[in-house]
């Protein structure tokens, strides 16, 4: 998938964290950039993680109401969040293969 800056998106009910939560697809902050710079830097609003099963790809989204992480840290006001996590909210898709 190839999501772009300010699409509207929303977070699986799946997913570990943040289940349900909306937000807007962005460039990822000065902080986020610079813990991962020599892992696998961002790229704009997305980066790329080596995985056991593969390549995982990661977006940054700033969340519409800040979230508790499942561990009761936060509120966050932003987060990566997995491809696979995300879910277009644009009535009309601008997700791409």
């Amino acid at each position: 998938m190839n999501y772009k800056p300010s699409d509207r998106v929303r977070i699986s009910l799946n997913y570990h964290w943040a289940q349900g939560a909306s937000g807007t697809i962005d460039n990822a902050p000065d902080f986020a950039k610079e813990l991962v710079v020599r892992e696998s830097p961002w790229e704009g609003h997305r980066r790329f993680v080596q995985g056991v099963e593969g390549v995982i790809e990661i977006y940054w989204v700033w969340f519409d109401e800040p979230q508790y992480d499942p561990d009761g840290d936060g509120p966050y006001k932003g987060s990566e969040i997995e491809s696979d996590a995300i879910e277009s909210l644009n009535s009309a898709s601008k997700k791409t293969n």
